[in-house]
């Protein structure tokens, strides 16, 4: 069974969402594999990865969705201020916008907008 950890990085009632620079056409949250690592440096490794920050402010525990053979948690965190994003483009959204979303993105959307996060 694959592990996956999510971050759900939230400002003002929207969820940041990444894609790579143009050349896929589908948004989703921060997402990496976990191999063993803790959650926390996992976190941590994506945060460095995706917004170049080494230091991220606290995570929490949000939940958990299964696909298939793919579990992942998802996390609040925190991020001080996105200054790179590598060969990602980032967008803040609101609710289910019309942006072309993966499944488990729509589904955390959907779950953080039914709990009053967005």
């Amino acid at each position: 069974m694959e592990q996956k950890l999510a971050l759900a990085v939230i400002k003002h009632k929207k969820v940041l969402i990444i894609k790579p620079s143009k050349s896929k056409k589908i948004w989703s949250l921060p997402t990496i594999s976990i191999n063993g690592e803790s959650d926390e440096d996992c976190a941590i490794k994506l945060t460095e990865e995706v917004f170049s920050q080494p230091n991220i402010g606290e995570i929490s525990y949000y939940m958990v969705f299964n696909e298939g053979n793919t579990i992942t948690r998802i996390y609040f965190a925190e991020v001080d201020k996105i200054v790179n994003l590598f060969n990602l483009r980032g967008r803040w959204i609101k609710k289910n916008k019309s942006v072309n979303l993966t499944r488990l993105t729509e589904k955390v959307i959907k779950s953080l907008t039914d709990d009053g996060y967005l």
